[in-house]
């Protein structure tokens, strides 16, 4: 079974640049960014600030869910998968469920010390 590895962290601590050096091992692969799903948002895009808004709160479920879509449709056709997304203390990443009980998903905390 092709791997789907799943990076987070806080912003700025390297997980695009991990998710696309790590990707790059395999001869097939994809990553897929949060941020870029994200970015596709022309209007009315919200942004994590301390209010976490319903808005913000649907917009990051609807980009984690089509993150999560992607990334079975690519695995599927036998690409090793690299998702990166942000640590989201309000929802923990739950959103990923079911996508964590697959037994080829491999969680990867980035947490760099000072």
């Amino acid at each position: 079974m092709v791997p789907i590895f799943f990076l987070a962290g806080a912003p700025a601590v390297g997980k695009s640049t991990s998710a696309r050096a790590l990707a790059a091992h395999f001869p097939k692969s994809i990553h897929i960014s949060v941020d870029t799903i994200r970015d596709m948002v022309i209007s009315g895009v919200l942004h994590p600030s301390g209010n976490w808004s319903p808005g913000l709160i649907e917009q990051l479920a609807l980009a984690r869910e089509s993150t999560m879509q992607m990334a079975l449709s690519y695995n599927q056709a036998g690409f090793v998968v690299v998702i990166d997304d942000f640590w989201d203390p309000n929802s923990r990443l739950l959103e990923y469920k079911l996508l964590f009980q697959r037994p080829n998903v491999y969680k990867v905390l980035l947490f760099p010390s000072q």
